[in-house]
This record gives structure tokens, C-alpha cells and sequence, in this order.
């Protein structure tokens, strides 16, 4: 493990933002405590001004893809000063990420851009747009359903440039969503949205992958192509997007993937997604839990098994970064998924570097459970698969979110020895972590 740290501590050292400080009182933000009388200013994040920004270098690490270097930042269009907070959160706001990831192999990209607009002061309609592209030389195949252990018989880590090449497949993606939500009735909304995602994979021999290609049930080896048909409905109560204290969202969304005419044919997804934050008065900590489960169906392509709906940049995984942590991305994967989180979130006051760049430092501990099955398969292996951990999130202009956290989980292993069950400790440094 290369010191997972920097990745937290690189992103805190270059700040930028367009904003130009005035000689005016700064506005106190809706979360925190209203100032105390006297001379001493409250500090919190620019808001007297139509547009803010912000702009830091982005340096992630993670176990699945090693060390990732860009930049990653917002740009927000301020709502007038006369609209209530609760009727739309900004006129619009724009993210973009670049990233490289450097070393060790693998090596890969993630490139993403992304628009929420609300066109009307009422803020009962938000179109949302996003733009991606992911690379990954080597990510993970353990096969579908829970039973599977990790071959350790078939690693050489004398020979093999890439860390575990048995269970590795190569998989590039490009990926597009246009979607509109509307509120109909209090936080009630309904979405709609329409996009294309294009994938090619590669599959190297003397792999796992390789070995079951004959007899796989999920196609996609050969890379796919679909248009994307989606429709759902959203119950969103949070105070706060970036960063909630109370509230929660409810969402069930129903996806379709017209899939190529000469290759795999479509597929679906029923998503359904609970989650919730409880926090204390005065929001000093905050109890966050998450509840996801889907149904894929149809022609599944392997590498979307463990891939959840939803509307992050990325797509999220039933394990890794953004799902079950302490466990390689892709380690279970199905057609039939279950993740939960669980974390405690700990919000001291903030703090201004200068006064137009706002920081919150907020440790976290956490815990982690994912499930995945087949149709028709008995299960085998554990009911759930754990993990634990924590780490810190640090909040910029409540704008940007970046998370440095250490996990670990049990690892059925097969060894010379025989199958054992170890314990790996795995570190992420992430950008917009999507819970």
C-alpha cells in the first residue's frame, strides 16, 4: 500500500476560485449555527455572489485502480437572494473530473462532465446531463454469486506485472444521460431520461475469464452498444445535497437497454434505493444509512453484473469504492444485488483557508453489507458480505466532496494450504463519493 494519505492531503493543497472578495458581511449559510454578536465574522462558503466556483487538483487511490492524478472542480450559478432555499438549491451547477490513473498497473482514465439546471424560480423541474468515459486495463471477474473464492493458487507475483492477473479483463466505456426531473406534489418527483453507453472489453488468456468464455451465460465479450430508456420516481427530503443532516431520498427507477441488432440483445434493470440522515440539532453528527436492491434481467452483459442504476458519473458497484468497501470491485457479483451502508458522520464547525474557500473536516466510521445471486442458482457462500472501516470527508464550499477512508472485509482464499479467510486492509481516496 503506498500511503494512502497524499491523496487527501495533495487535494488540500492548491485552492482556486473565481469569486472576488468584498467588503460586505458574509451571509451564514442554512446549516450552520447563525453568528455570534459582535465583530467576528461566521465562517462558511461565499454566498452573496451569483456564481461561485471552485477548482483543485484531484489525486485518488484506490486497490482496483492504484493512484489516479487530474483535476476536478464545480462551477454553480447561485439562486437569487429572494427565493427560499427550499425551492431549488441553484440555478445551475456544472462538475467536471479528469483523471489519469498513473501507477502501479493498472493503468486507466475517467473523464466526466456534468449539468443540473433548474430553468424556473419555482424549482419544480431540474434537467440533468452527464458525460463519461472510463478505462480500466485490469479490472475484476470472480465469476457471479457469493461462493466464489479467490485463487491464489494461480498467482505469481514474481512474473505478473498486474496484481492477481487471473481474475482480471480489460473494459472501456463510454457513457451518456440526459434526464428530467419533476417535482408534482412536495418532495414527490418523477424522472424520465434517455442515453447510450458504448463498451469494449478485452480478455486475456490464461484468465479466469478466459477459462469459463466457452460455457459464460452473460454476453459481452466481444464489447456492446445500447440505448438507454428509463423512467422512475424520487422522494428527496434532504436539507442539503452535498451534504445532508436530515432527510433522506427515496428512489425506484425502471431502466431499458436496447442492445445491439448483431450483437447481445437488451436488458433491464429494477432499482429500488432507501436512504436516510438523522442528525443531532445542531448537526454535529449525523447518522447516514443507505438501502439498495436490483433485479437485472434480459441479456445481461458479465461485466454489468453488480453494476447498480442510478445516476452517479461512474458506474457504481455492488463492491468497491462506491459500494461494499474492504472488497475488490467487481469480488460478487449477480443479477440479483443487495447493498447497505451504514456510517456515523462527525460535522465540526468549518473553517475558511481564505475567505473565499470554505473547509469542513468531518471523520466518519462506517460499515458495509452486499449480497449477490443468480436466477435459479442456489446460493453458496456467506448470507452477507461485510465490511468495516472509516475515514474523513472533507467538504469545499459545499460544492465538492472528497473522502480519504481504510476498509477491510473477509476474503475466502484459496491458498497451497487450503481455503482460508484473510483480511485485507484496502485505502480510497475518492472525489464526490456518491453516499
Amino acid at each position: 500500500m503506498r500511503r494512502p494519505a497524499a491523496a487527501l492531503l495533495l487535494a488540500l493543497l492548491v485552492a482556486w476560485s473565481p469569486a472576488h472578495a468584498d467588503d460586505g458581511e458574509e451571509p451564514t449559510p442554512a446549516d450552520e449555527a447563525p453568528p455570534k454578536k459582535g465583530p467576528k465574522k461566521q465562517a462558511g462558503p461565499p454566498t452573496d455572489r451569483p456564481t461561485r466556483a471552485v477548482i483543485l487538483p484531484s489525486t485518488s487511490f484506490n486497490p482496483d485502480d492504484g493512484f489516479g492524478a487530474g483535476l476536478f472542480g464545480g462551477i454553480e450559478r447561485v439562486r437569487p437572494p429572494d427565493e427560499e432555499p427550499a425551492l431549488r438549491p441553484h440555478v445551475w451547477n456544472i462538475d467536471l473530473v479528469a483523471r489519469l490513473w498513473l501507477r502501479p498497473v493498472p493503468r486507466g482514465w475517467e473523464l466526466y462532465s456534468g449539468l443540473s439546471w433548474f430553468p424556473w424560480p419555482g424549482g419544480r423541474t431540474e434537467g440533468a446531463w452527464v458525460l463519461s468515459s472510463n478505462g480500466f486495463s485490469s479490472d475484476w471477474w470472480f465469476a457471479p454469486g457469493m461462493g466464489r473464492a479467490r485463487d491464489r493458487t494461480r498467482h505469481d507475483p514474481e512474473t505478473e506485472e498486474v496484481r492477481d492477473l487471473w481474475h482480471r479483463f480489460s473494459l472501456y466505456q463510454v457513457r451518456s444521460n440526459a434526464r428530467i426531473f419533476h417535482n408534482v406534489a412536495g418532495p414527490l418527483r418523477l424522472l424520465g431520461g434517455v442515453g447510450f453507453q458504448l463498451n469494449w472489453t478485452g480478455v486475456r488468456e490464461q484468465t479466469l475469464l478466459a477459462e469459463m468464455a466457452p460455457s459464460l451465460e452473460y454476453p459481452g465479450l466481444g464489447g456492446s452498444g445500447y440505448v438507454t430508456l428509463e423512467a422512475g420516481v424520487q422522494v428527496d427530503t434532504r436539507d442539503i445535497r452535498i451534504d445532508p443532516t436530515s432527510g433522506g431520498t427515496i428512489t425506484g427507477v425502471i431502466q431499458a437497454n436496447v442492445g445491439d441488432i448483431d450483437g447481445p440483445g437488451g436488458f433491464g434493470r429494477a432499482f429500488f434505493d432507501l436512504r436516510g440522515y438523522l442528525g443531532t440539532p445542531g448537526g454535529e453528527v449525523v447518522f447516514a444509512a443507505e438501502l439498495a436492491v436490483q433485479a437485472a434481467f434480459g441479456e445481461v452483459p458479465f461485466h454489468e453484473l453488480g453494476v447498480l442504476a442510478g445516476f452517479e458519473s461512474r458506474p457504481r458497484t455492488l463492491t468497491g469504492v462506491t459500494g461494499l468497501r474492504g472488497q475488490d470491485r467487481g469480488r460478487i457479483r449477480g443479477p440479483l444485488t443487495l447493498l447497505a451502508h451504514g456510517e456515523v458522520r462527525f460535522r465540526p464547525p468549518g473553517f475558511n483557508l481564505i475567505r473565499t474557500f470554505f473547509v469542513r473536516l468531518e471523520p466518519a466510521i462506517w460499515a458495509d453489507a452486499a449480497r449477490a445471486d443468480e436466477y435459479g442458482v442456489t446460493p453458496e457462500g456467506p448470507a452477507l458480505l461485510p465490511g468495516f472501516g472509516g475515514g474523513i470527508r472533507a467538504v469545499f464550499n459545499e460544492l465538492s466532496l472528497v473522502r480519504l477512508d481504510v476498509g477491510t472485509g473477509p476474503d475466502p482464499t484459496l491458498t497451497a494450504d487450503g481455503l482460508e479467510t484473510r483480511w485485507a486492509v484496502k485505502a480510497y481516496g475518492t472525489v464526490q463519493h456518491s453516499f
